[in-house]
């Protein structure tokens, strides 16, 4: 089969059982000529296991890795999703055996979609923007970047405004996630909650894998070790496939507010996910660029040395 899409795609000459199999595809595309064979150059079979054991450790793998969390969860979530396979492909599901989105989510025990999504970005569209003397320097800095560099101003003096812009400016040679803590002083909220480890990194490493550039995290994890080390392996992911795709693109993150998000965590005696980022980031070049209206040891623990650049 293979052979005959290629040779439709080529329309190179065929024979045996080769031809076969391309006339059986042309009779079920009901497509000829040019036309074919463009479809053929789009047309891939990929077949990823050779037998239904091997997928099935495959599929328990593969959710143990999206769930970041706990092995009786991800063990709750494979089962559902193999009751649901079974059960739409046995006599239950007789006339009723697609398989939808609703489904799934819900055999992934997700009640929600925008529970993948937990942390709504809620900036204020300033109109046209007056670039400060200081954004130059700052887009250096992040070419250059071998640790995280932390934006540091008094309060209202502009620095969501100034990040927005400077994510503006380098989204031509970096993909771009930023990331807002303030949420429009949703941060308040303890349904908000988006300082939480388990709704922050979520939402970036999910806004990552709907770009199609690495796998989603589920939610529901409170295991802060394995939602760093799940993350760390999706930012991974994301920069090997945005080197693939797009050679010499890098991976910027941007965090706004982070002061804000050390406050309400402070509140509840709850961890900080920049704080706790910051951390596990500390021995790596990444770019990631924050911003805070505290002093810069006031926003990380001591062993931290984030560049950092402010004004008054």
């Amino acid at each position: 089969l293979i052979k005959a899409i290629d040779a439709l795609a080529a329309s190179s000459p065929r024979k045996g059982e080769v031809e076969q199999q391309a006339k059986q595809v042309q009779t079920a595309s009901g497509l000829t000529d040019k036309v074919l064979a463009a479809f053929a150059g789009k047309l891939k079979f990929i077949g990823r296991t050779g037998n239904l054991p091997a997928a099935k450790n495959e599929l328990a793998s593969l959710l143990v890795d999206w769930s970041a969390t706990s092995d009786p969860i991800a063990a709750a979530r494979l089962g559902q999703i193999r009751n649901l396979v079974r059960e739409k492909a046995g006599y239950a599901g007789t006339d009723r055996n697609l398989i939808t989105r609703t489904d799934v989510l819900a055999a992934l025990q997700i009640g929600d979609p925008r529970d993948l999504l937990p942390c709504e970005s809620a900036l204020a569209d300033v109109g046209k923007v007056l670039e400060r003397q200081q954004l130059p320097e700052a887009i250096d800095r992040i070419a250059a970047a071998r640790s995280p560099l932390l934006i540091h101003a008094a309060g209202g003096v502009g620095k969501t405004v100034f990040m927005d812009t400077l994510a503006t400016k380098v989204a031509n040679a970096h993909e771009v996630i930023f990331f807002d803590c303030f949420g429009g002083g949703a941060y308040r909220s303890p349904e908000d909650a988006r300082h939480l480890p388990k709704r922050g990194l979520i939402h970036i490493a999910n806004t990552l894998a709907f770009r199609g550039l690495c796998d989603p995290m589920l939610p529901d994890s409170a295991d802060l070790q394995t939602l760093l080390s799940t993350f760390r392996r999706r930012l991974k992911q994301s920069v090997e496939t945005i080197s693939r795709m797009m050679p010499g693109r890098g991976l910027a993150l941007f965090i706004d507010a982070i002061d804000n998000a050390e406050f309400v965590a402070g509140q509840h005696s709850e961890d900080c996910f920049p704080i706790k980022l910051l951390e596990s980031l500390d021995t790596e070049s990444v770019c990631l660029a924050l911003s805070s209206s505290f002093p810069a040891g006031r926003n990380a623990s001591q062993r931290l040395t984030p560049d950092t650049m402010s004004w008054s």
